[in-house]
Parts: structure tokens; sequence; C-alpha cells
């Protein structure tokens, strides 16, 4: 028999009695999650992963100082299967009060419906309902609260099965912007004026996030979004706009090092039509430009020392103007053989 999914809350068991109160204190702690947020920082995690019982009510092994309850199953409010990440509602009237998430499942038919779909929980009176869910909407798989208020849903596909009519150059997963209403946070607001997409029904496609992927995105501080793309060769993605909040243009930018891998390296950004139409096949490309460099330090490995820069010039968006990305790579390696490198950072 097929097992139920089900959305298990943990939180710190200290003044929590009851269902009631078990819901109210998950929803006052709903917490940031911008790039730069570590809450587990000082979380001790167990000694080893727990054993697979089955059982759904208490399906988690916690230290103490720990409870857990289960405040949303699978079917609740017509949600359908495969549930994948969730986010909540972080400021704002009733802060943390709501789970939104996605449902990682494939896309249905005109005549049938179905396809992806965002449904969200409420955690004060435990129901749960369907936000949005459209035909064409394939693998909806990351989910995240903005800095603007905003929640994004992005799908998980290299290869789209039912384009978008608002982008149908794009070939692999697109990114979507749902306008929450300030108001009543489980509801949207289709009268939004940053909705510019038609319909207006408080939901927006965002193209210049890139076609591709789409797989754990977060923010940071400079309002910057970052993402991945989940297929091989895969890539680090990280989109600037051209407005802080405004996710309807900027810079998609793909992050390359030297040895294709890791350590030191740039931002490369992605031209804006090809980022529309497969950003991945795009990123391919311009990381494939680094194997000259690659090249390069094997040789100087040789000598002792490895020091490469790498220099790239795009047209942006914006008709008439040119942006310049320049910036330098450098390892240093000891003539004993061992190197050292650093994280991405941004440049």
């Amino acid at each position: 028999m097929r097992k139920r999914r089900v959305l298990v809350a943990v939180l710190a068991a200290v003044g929590v009695v009851g269902g009631g109160s078990a819901f109210a204190a998950i929803a006052a702690n709903a917490k940031d999650t911008r790039a730069d947020y570590t809450p587990f920082k000082k979380f001790a995690p167990l000694p080893a992963s727990a054993a697979c019982t089955g059982a759904f009510d208490d399906p988690f092994t916690l230290p103490p100082g720990y409870g857990q309850q289960v405040v949303a199953r699978e079917g609740d409010g017509g949600s359908v299967d495969l549930w994948d990440m969730n986010t909540q509602n972080e400021f704002g009237k009733d802060a943390g009060r709501y789970v939104y998430r996605t449902h990682e499942v494939g896309a249905g038919t005109p005549a049938g419906g179905g396809g992806s779909q965002v449904t969200v929980t409420d955690l004060k009176t435990g129901t749960t309902k369907i936000l949005a869910q459209r035909f064409d909407w394939e693998r909806f798989d990351g989910i995240v609260w903005t800095p603007s208020g905003t929640i994004l849903a992005a799908e998980e596909t290299t290869a789209a099965s039912v384009k978008d009519p608002a982008v149908p150059e794009a070939t692999a997963g697109l990114v979507y912007e749902f306008f929450v209403d300030p108001s009543d946070p489980s509801k949207l607001n289709p009268n939004d004026p940053r909705d510019n997409v038609l319909p207006r029904d408080g939901i927006a496609v965002r193209p210049a996030l890139g076609s591709k992927s789409h797989e754990g995105m977060r923010f940071d501080r400079q309002g910057n979004h970052y993402g991945i793309s989940e297929s091989f060769p895969g890539g680090i993605f990280r989109f600037v706009p051209d407005r802080k909040g405004d996710l309807s243009a900027g810079d998609l930018q793909v992050y390359k090092s030297p040895n294709g891998r890791d350590g030191e390296g740039v931002w490369v950004s992605i031209p804006d039509a090809q980022a529309r139409v497969n950003a991945q096949t795009a990123a391919n490309v311009l990381q494939a430009n680094a194997t000259a460099v690659r090249r390069t330090s094997r040789r100087a490995r040789a000598r002792g020392r490895i020091e490469t820069t790498a220099a790239t010039r795009c047209t942006s968006r914006s008709p008439g103007r040119t942006r310049s990305s320049r910036s330098t790579s450098r390892i240093a390696t000891a003539r004993s053989g061992t190197s050292t490198s650093t994280p991405p950072r941004s440049g």
C-alpha cells in the first residue's frame, strides 16, 4: 500500500501543550530564509540517522527539548502527491502562520486540468488548501519567500513538456512569482501592481531568472537571487535585478572557476535572450571557456605556480547598453604540490 506524505513540524518543546498551542508556537516562529541566515548554527545533531519505522504521527527521533506534530497530510484540501519544499510568510500580517509548499508532479492537460500546484497550510487552524494550480506547470520543486513579501516557486525540469504561453521560447523549467495578499496571506492578490504578466491573476512568470531545471532558491541581503540547476553538468546561478525587488529584469549570471568545479572564481553574465531559452545550455558554453584556463594551469603546475586571469564581456538586455564583467581568478600552488582554494565569492 502506498504511504501518504505528511508535513511534520519540529519545534522546541518548552511551553507547548496540546494541539492548538503547538500550532500557535509553530506559527510564531517563522524564520528568515535569506542566504546568510544560519538558524542551525548551534543545533546539536543526533549521532546517527533515525530508523525508518513507518510511523506517521511521530516519524523522527529528536534530541531533548524538541517535539513534533503532524500539521498536514497528503490529500488535505485537494493537495496532490509529491510534496517537495516548504516556506513560510516570514513577515507582515500573521507572520509565520502559513506554510506554503510545492508539489513535484508532472504537467496536466487543458481538458483534464491537473499539473503542479502550490498549497498552503494554516498552522493556527490546521487547514490546507490549494493556493494555485495550472495544467502547464510541471515538477514544481524549489520555493522561497522573497524579501518583497512574495513567493517564488520553480519548475525542476530539463525539458518542458507543456510550454508557458507567455514564454513559448523556453525549453526547460521556469520560475513563477506569487503575489500574496498582505491582508490575508492564505490567498493571492490579483490586483497587485507588480503582477505585470497577463492574465493578471496574482501570478507572474519570471523568465529573466532563466529557463533551466531549478532547485534550491535563496536571497541575500542585497536582494540578489541564488539557485542551482539540477542537471549535468549543472551550475550555480545568481540573478541581480535591475531594480531591487523587481524580478522581471536583471542580470542572470553563472559561477565559473578555473578548474570548472570549485575554488575562487567569477560570476559570468548570461545574455538575456539565451537565458530565457535555456540558461543551462548557455552556461555550459560559458563554463567550457574555462578549458583553456585549465590547460594553462596544468602546464603551470610543472613550474610550481598557477596564475590565471579570465575576462568576459556580454551585452545586457537593455537596448543600447553594454555590461562589462572583468574579474581575476588566482590560485597559488606551492612547489611541494599542495594547493589552496577559497569558496565562491561575488565580485
